[in-house]
């Protein structure tokens, strides 16, 4: 039987890692994402929380003027607004400006676009909870009748009342 040699590869044939990094995190690395992950990061800074409640960053938009040497980078932040509150926030494209600039001094960004964005209700908004049912209630204190220690007891009750609160 015969036995077919084995491929040797050699050292110099081997690429460095960063030729395929490079090419595989080009487009998620890029300055626009950076930049845009800054803005995130400060947009509860920059909008206050009442604004960041109904508008957020979605999209940076670059713009490229000039040739060669003159090249020119603009950048247009994009915002999601709900309807109701974008002629609010276009009153204050001006000042959000400012505060972006003055927080972030080297993003560039010189506009902001309002994208209009049907928001569904705020989750923060605290719901009401129906009031557990006698049998509930009953259900509760038969489970946790048997606990020693009261500490234990009010929390895993607490518990109970809002797992059962949640799963109606």
């Amino acid at each position: 039987m015969l036995y077919k040699p084995f491929n040797i590869v050699c050292m110099s044939s081997l690429k460095p890692i960063s030729r395929s990094v490079k090419s595989v995190t080009s487009k998620v690395c890029e300055k626009k994402f950076i930049s845009l992950g800054r803005v995130l990061d400060h947009w509860h800074d920059i909008m206050g929380e009442d604004m960041a409640s109904y508008a957020e960053p979605v999209a940076l938009k670059v713009l490229r003027k000039g040739k060669d040497k003159n090249i020119k980078f603009t950048k247009i932040l994009k915002v999601a607004v709900s309807p109701a509150h974008s002629m609010k926030l276009s009153y204050r494209k001006g000042m959000i400006l400012e505060r972006i600039n003055r927080l972030l001094p080297h993003e560039g960004i010189v506009d902001i676009e309002l994208v209009p964005f049907p928001r569904k209700m705020d989750k923060s908004m605290p719901k009401k909870d129906k009031p557990l049912s006698d049998d509930e209630k009953n259900y509760l204190s038969d489970v946790l009748n048997d606990m020693e220690d009261d500490e234990i007891k009010k929390k895993l009750h607490s518990m109970g009342q809002s797992f059962l609160k949640k799963s109606k």
